[in-house]
């Protein structure tokens, strides 16, 4: 039996993953493996078995992950990106996915994370703070109503199973959901400073090859589209024919194979190709173990790959180059557009390695929200200086976009942070507002020549001119 992969701490964050229980997740899909009594499409292994020895409690999830980590991991104020998986989040109930939440934020409380029922907003106060809280939802499930209350429970990030950008192939395989769906749902998410993630199939039941190369190529990168993250997922057979029933149905009557390595190695250099360079590929291909499968790529599909993806993740401090190659004495700062959404990117002047960004959507002429601010390399515990990060690279972002807006007459700045990122924009005058949202006015007046009024000691940026400012 497979399991998930092993938590690594060297892109800024702690990745941990919980299930939520088994549960309809509104879709009826061809190529979706349910297996009884596991959440949608996961198969039973190591984690799956564990969350369900566990009831799927939250809590306890969170504490057996955490009790995998390494010791010095566990007895430090790290970040955490907590992901909630197991199907379409926004297609349980409210009550379920608020105690869901409590619990999680519960279990990060104490030093030992053992739950305890304590209030949303003890968590700023407590070790291991939720910097990122991720959901998986449905295009089709996402509203201006679900978009308030996912800023209700903290969730920063939601990953769309697009799956596929053509009306055609989504009706073949009984997604669910067209073409409109995707986008209204990405402008929503991004309108409401949420962090944007696409799922996309390579191989589907009615795509051709040339269908799945426009899409990687093309299509994703439309204005209307264009996630900030990507996962990818070849169209798998399964060994087991009671997990996806319908699609041994087609292989059988060879009506649809699975695509092979040759055809999703072809995707994946057309990806490399056009993907924009601060687009995160979080993940090629599905954690199946190669005996679990029948037919379609085996597992190690992206360490084969001949193509090198210029993406976040390959520029990215912490798999560029190791910590002790990190020079923070000379600096750059770029800004990329793509229709409403603008990324600020720090860099390293001698070999182009990606230090912090920050992506911004424009919601009118005098108003932004400001979706994610993120510095990389090595994670590091909160308030401790570390090899990039507790350098004061975040803070020396955030001043320098806001004095940008300031200049281009934005006036207000909304932030959807999570619970543990809180602090951070508050000593800067960020305060909350309803919706759980944090705001701050740009005012001319608070800059002087371009330097905030109430800076520390931190490198200073210039947008407009890319240069950097070093502290006096």
């Amino acid at each position: 039996m497979n399991c998930r992969s092993k938590t690594s701490s060297r892109y800024g964050v702690l990745p941990l993953s919980v299930y939520t229980k088994p549960y309809n997740c509104g879709g009826n899909c061809l190529f979706c493996p349910s297996a009884q009594g596991m959440p949608k499409s996961y198969l039973p292994n190591e984690d799956t078995l564990t969350a369900k020895y566990l009831s799927f409690d939250p809590a306890n999830q969170l504490k057996w992950k955490v009790n995998l980590l390494p010791s010095s991991l566990r007895q430090a104020d790290y970040p955490f990106e907590i992901i909630v998986i197991g199907g379409s989040f926004s297609s349980l109930q409210k009550n379920y996915r608020r105690w869901f939440i409590t619990r999680l934020y519960s279990a990060m409380n104490t030093k030992n994370f053992e739950p305890k029922p304590m209030h949303l907003e003890k968590n700023l106060e407590f070790q291991g703070r939720c910097s990122v809280l991720t959901v998986e939802s449905r295009p089709d499930q996402i509203t201006n109503e679900e978009c308030i209350f996912l800023r209700e429970l903290g969730v920063t990030k939601v990953e769309l199973g697009v799956q596929h950008t053509i009306n055609k192939i989504l009706y073949t395989v009984c997604r669910g959901h067209q073409q409109i769906h995707i986008t209204e749902a990405t402008r929503l998410l991004k309108d409401h400073g949420f962090k944007v993630g696409y799922h996309v199939m390579l191989g589907l039941p009615g795509a051709t090859f040339d269908d799945d190369i426009l899409m990687v190529s093309e299509t994703l990168w439309l204005s209307q589209y264009h996630p900030d993250y990507l996962k990818i997922y070849p169209c798998t057979l399964l060994k087991d024919e009671k997990l996806q029933p319908k699609l041994h149905s087609l292989y059988k009557s060879k009506c649809w194979a699975p695509p092979s390595e040759k055809y999703c190695q072809a995707c994946l250099n057309a990806l490399s190709e056009a993907i924009p360079r601060y687009v995160r590929v979080s993940r090629i291909q599905r954690q199946f173990s190669n005996n679990e499968i029948l037919a379609g790529p085996k597992s190690g599909l992206r360490t084969r790959s001949s193509s090198k993806l210029n993406d976040l993740r390959a520029r990215e401090a912490g798999t560029r180059v190791t910590s002790t190659d990190i020079d923070l004495s000379d600096l750059s700062i770029s800004l990329n557009k793509a229709g409403d959404d603008q990324y600020i990117e720090v860099m390293q002047k001698n070999n182009d390695v990606l230090l912090a960004i920050a992506r911004i959507t424009s919601t009118s002429e005098d108003t932004c929200f400001l979706r994610e601010l993120k510095v990389f390399g090595e994670s590091n515990p909160v308030g401790l200086r570390g090899q990039v990060q507790g350098r004061g690279l975040g803070t020396s972002l955030l001043f320098a976009l806001e004095y940008h807006f300031s200049q281009k007459n934005v006036k207000n700045i909304f932030v959807n942070a999570s619970i543990g990122a809180k602090p951070f924009f508050a000593q800067y005058g960020y305060s909350a507002t309803n919706g759980n949202l944090l705001k701050k006015s740009l005012q001319r007046a608070s800059f002087n020549n371009g330097l905030h009024l109430t800076r520390r000691p931190v490198p200073v940026f210039d947008i407009a001119s890319s240069d950097l400012l070093l502290p006096s």
